[in-house]
């Protein structure tokens, strides 16, 4: 009973948070968009961010938006810029959003245009079953902000018809707008819930039997399988595939800084295509692709995978994903992908956890033997549709291949370096208002000053790197 009492003062702390949080934004917005007073509406804004303590790379991406859209009326044009490139390059939202966010941007470039500025409810289509997702805790909640390994088709590229585009909605994203209530997926799994409480939860979420198996494993890790005989097939594997993980999760907090979820990490195991699209849709309410090797949702701290053998490798991949979002909720595309991509096949050297050459690799081998140019300038200072290959409502899945393979190898060559945690750093301490370069230069010179050489320089010395380590290896 205390458990549940626990639970239940943990909710209601969640929902009174929401409901404050939605009062100052509803206030912001009668300041820009009612009274049109700009500079009062920017003050409130940053008097905010301070007393909320956020750092940079913690801002909520609403006060993101609303100190663009204020610089904007206000006639700071670069200021409000900078602010809305701080949003298409370091919050993963849905393609929809991106592309109002990029107007918005086109609108505040011509003073002299009759601008048009959208309130959040209508970037983000908030209706009642999210619950009042405006005033959202995390950006993970206004899209599924499912991550995967896009293992699927992309080993298999069809080179000689490069440009081959898939519509939004049928891509290895897994874009489907959520349909679970709000409420019901932010209902993370308390540490301190007893077994039967917590079997209780994830029965009802997935609408499962009293057959299938749930296990706590440690102080921080659930699993759960959907038949009985998936539990005493794996049963020789799970310690070994759980220690695996406990392991691989101390490595990553220290390694990157990171503090981990007070809350249980639930990963759900599904062994075939079918369980796992089943397994989507029950529990976040999103139909996924069947190629998809797993995704992670951070607003409930979940982890589904395809691991018909128990494998740890996506699980990795996701685990370090729920990592970076618990916390941080600003990070550039070729980090936010490219770090947890290391350590989908990984293993540890003495008390290092080191990357290994994959199926990645093979992407990069095509495209450089199709004169495809892997260019770091470019990764680096994507933003995140220029880094899933998106233009004119589709994505041109090639290029979405190639820059995830290589976002993967340019962070092992950084960790080989020694550079990729100083990097990574600075990116967590970037802000936009105190810039006084573009968001994309910005993110290239952090890159060259730890580095100590121009982005040139660094592409010519990494394509030598891969080519002597890793072209041809694959796992």
């Amino acid at each position: 009973m205390r458990s549940f009492l626990v639970y239940l003062i943990m909710l209601l702390v969640i929902v009174q948070g929401n409901a404050q949080q939605k009062e100052f934004y509803i206030s912001v917005e009668d300041s820009i968009w009612t009274k049109n007073n700009y500079a009062g509406a920017i003050k409130v804004i940053r008097n905010r961010i301070e007393a909320e303590n956020y750092t940079d790379a913690n801002i909520p991406v609403q006060l993101v938006y609303y100190k663009g859209v204020g610089y904007c009326c206000y006639n700071y044009i670069d200021a409000g810029i900078r602010n809305f490139d701080w949003i298409v390059g370091n919050f993963q939202l849905s393609t929809k959003a991106l592309n109002l966010i990029h107007d918005q941007k086109s609108s505040c470039k011509d003073p002299t245009a009759a601008r048009k500025f959208h309130r959040l409810y209508e970037i983000y289509e908030v209706d009642n079953r999210r619950g009042g997702a405006i005033a959202g805790i995390r950006i993970e909640l206004f899209q599924p902000g499912v991550t995967v390994a896009t293992k699927g088709g992309n080993t298999n590229i069809d080179w000689d018809n490069y440009i081959d585009e898939i519509e939004v909605g049928n891509t290895y994203l897994g874009e489907q707008p959520l349909s679970v209530g709000f409420d019901k997926l932010r209902q993370r799994l308390s540490t301190t819930m007893t077994e039967s409480v917590f079997e209780d939860s994830i029965r009802s979420r997935l609408d499962i039997a009293p057959d299938d198996y749930l296990k706590r494993v440690g102080p921080q890790f659930a699993i759960s399988f959907f038949e009985k005989y998936q539990h005493e097939y794996f049963q020789g594997k799970l310690d070994y595939a759980m220690n695996d993980l406990e392991r691989s999760m101390d490595f990553m907090t220290e390694k990157y800084g990171l503090n981990r979820p007070p809350e249980i990490i639930t990963i759900y195991i599904a062994t075939n295509s079918d369980q796992f699209v089943q397994t989507a849709e029950k529990l976040h309410g999103i139909k996924v692709n069947r190629n998809l090797l797993g995704y992670s949702m951070n607003a409930d701290l979940s982890i589904i995978a395809k691991a018909s053998q128990l494998y740890t490798g996506t699980i990795k991949h996701e685990l370090m994903h729920v990592l970076i979002n618990h916390n941080y909720l600003a990070m550039a595309p070729w980090l936010s992908e490219g770090i947890p991509a290391i350590y989908e096949v990984s293993g540890f050297k003495d008390d290092q956890l080191l990357g290994l050459s994959n199926w990645r690799g093979r992407i990069l081998d095509g495209a450089l033997e199709h004169d495809i140019e892997l260019d770091l300038e470019a990764l680096v200072g994507y933003n995140w549709m220029e880094f899933n290959a998106y233009k004119r409502n589709k994505y041109n899945k090639n290029m979405l291949a190639v820059n995830h393979a290589l976002a993967r190898y340019f962070c092992m060559y950084l960790d080989e370096q020694g550079k990729l945690v100083e990097i990574f750093k600075k990116y967590t301490l970037r802000n936009p208002e105190t810039m006084t370069t573009s968001v994309p230069e910005n993110a290239v010179d952090i890159v060259e000053e730890s580095l100590e050489m121009p982005i040139a320089r660094i592409n010519d010395n990494f394509l030598k790197w891969y080519k002597k380590k890793h072209k041809g290896e694959y796992r």
